[in-house]
């Protein structure tokens, strides 16, 4: 069985800094491109690939949704800002999202993390993922959490 304890580390680095203040950076260019690229493959893109950048493509895929279904937005949005998809595409689907559920059952989950994810990845039918609605230019007051929708909602919302 594969030990996914560096993972783990990573990742709960990366929950504990949306507990805190000031919130993590956003994700760059490059790596909004990256999601973007891997949640909107479907077949027929990947078979304009080499077969071997498509197979590595298709399990990181299969592994974000199944991440997405098993265990939720936050959990994914913490992957994909840790894993490269070719990192991805060499992990065990079944063991990987089992250790990270042992993990994510353990901890506590941010609100603005929770809020982030929700805001930004909205899965709608099977192989899809597409900016959730969010509202602009509204003139109340906004909160801290608010704040990190700003600045993480815009930059990964995957439209």
């Amino acid at each position: 069985m594969a030990d996914y304890t560096p993972i783990i580390k990573e990742l709960e680095m990366k929950r504990v800094a949306f507990k805190n203040k000031p919130y993590p950076k956003p994700p760059t260019t490059r790596d909004i491109t990256r999601w973007t690229e891997l949640l909107r493959d479907d077949d027929s893109s990947l078979r304009q690939l080499s077969a071997s950048r498509s197979s590595i493509r298709r399990r990181a895929r299969e592994l974000s949704f199944s991440i997405a279904r098993e265990l939720g937005k936050e959990v994914l949005f913490l992957v994909l800002s840790h894993l490269d998809q070719r990192k991805l595409s060499f992990l065990d689907k079944r063991t990987f999202t089992d250790a990270l559920s042992k993990w994510w059952s353990k901890v506590q989950h941010p609100d603005v993390l929770a809020a982030v994810a929700s805001k930004s990845l909205t899965l709608s039918g099977p192989g899809r993922v597409d900016c959730a609605s969010r509202g602009r230019g509204s003139a109340e007051p906004i909160s801290a959490g608010q704040k990190a929708l700003a600045t993480f909602g815009v930059s990964i919302c995957l439209s």
